[in-house]
């Protein structure tokens, strides 16, 4: 069910808002954009990233973001669907950082669920992986 407009436009802008957040390494403000409670469940790209909860989910960011130097992530595609006060938006994005003086190019699939509480969006899951095989022209989309 693909979104209306209006809510495309939010859930869009909520992803927006969580990218921007990792780039600048602000746990505070990603943490803002998540919902306050236990069933919050964030997978990340390591094994051991599978974290519930809002204490455990907020540790997993800082650990992350503590490790990145100049980190910018670009969203190459989005699809936004959405059914009532539930969103869910699929993103292929290409992150960058430095790496012991070398840039760092990732291309990573994200998957967002999202709800609406009292005319807010919030991340109540969240779910990365990296994209396995040729990205050499930097569209995760275009892997065979």
């Amino acid at each position: 069910m693909k979104a209306w407009h209006r809510t495309e436009a939010e859930l869009n802008e909520l992803l927006d808002r969580f990218l921007r957040a990792y780039e600048k390494g602000s746990v505070a403000d990603v943490m803002d954009l998540m919902i306050n409670d236990e069933a919050l469940l964030v997978i990340g790209t390591e094994a051991e990233e599978r974290c519930e909860g809002p204490a455990a989910v907020k540790a997993l960011f800082a650990r992350d973001m503590a490790n990145s130097q100049g980190l910018s992530i670009e969203t190459t595609w989005s699809s936004t669907c959405a059914a009532g006060p539930a969103g869910w938006v699929a993103a292929d994005l290409v992150a960058r950082t430095m790496e012991d003086g070398e840039e760092l190019v990732m291309a990573l699939r994200l998957t967002m669920v999202s709800v609406l509480v009292l005319q807010r969006w919030y991340i109540a899951q969240l779910h990365m992986s990296l994209v396995l095989g040729d990205t050499s022209d930097g569209d995760p989309g275009s892997a065979q």
